[in-house]
């Protein structure tokens, strides 16, 4: 048996079936608006350093665990398996603020940069410290074979150059090793 509904419940019901999705319509719409004007956002990359803090530049620097064990073969930057968390663990928790290369290692850092200073960057958008992570859209290149020579620890890690700092990276976990100062 079909019931006839009165005009006031029909006027009810399609009165529903156009406001609730209006109004989620108007909501997301305004949520959206305030989120790409809200201050300190930026459409091409996030959040602007002044909006989310200041960004630790560590100076100088190295990691005991990178220099004396490598990762294992399935440690991977972007895993969360144990073995990689407990490496990144180990990397930060090992790191000093000094540097533990030898006078001749540095030596020969500032040798190779002299010829090479076309690959220092300004500035980069990420935290530089001992045991950060360094992020995928970051050009890293391999430690060539004359540093090789002087940093056999670091051979089959990569680098790169920001201002007056070299930033040793481990390949696997991306994280960095060791900061060396290169000012002459």
């Amino acid at each position: 048996m079909v019931k006839d509904m009165t005009p006031r419940e029909e006027q009810r019901g399609t009165s529903a079936i156009f406001v609730w999705p209006t109004i989620i319509v108007i909501a997301v719409a305004v949520g959206l608006e305030v989120w790409f004007f809200m201050p300190g956002f930026n459409q091409s990359g996030g959040f602007n350093q002044a909006a989310n803090g200041i960004k630790s530049n560590q100076t100088q620097g190295s990691s005991v665990t990178a220099q004396v064990t490598k990762p294992v073969p399935t440690t991977d930057a972007r895993s969360t398996d144990p073995t990689t968390v407990g490496r990144n663990e180990r990397l930060e928790g090992s790191s000093s603020s000094k540097v533990s290369l030898t006078p001749d290692q540095v030596g020969a850092v500032k040798s190779y940069l002299t010829q090479h200073g076309d690959e220092r960057v300004p500035s980069v958008n990420f935290t530089m410290t001992v045991g950060a992570a360094v992020p995928g859209n970051t050009q890293l290149r391999d430690i060539p074979p004359q540093l090789a020579k002087s940093l056999p620890n670091f051979k089959n890690d990569q680098y790169l150059v920001v201002g007056d700092q070299f930033i040793i990276v481990e390949k696997q976990t991306r994280r960095i090793v060791a900061i060396v100062p290169v000012a002459a």
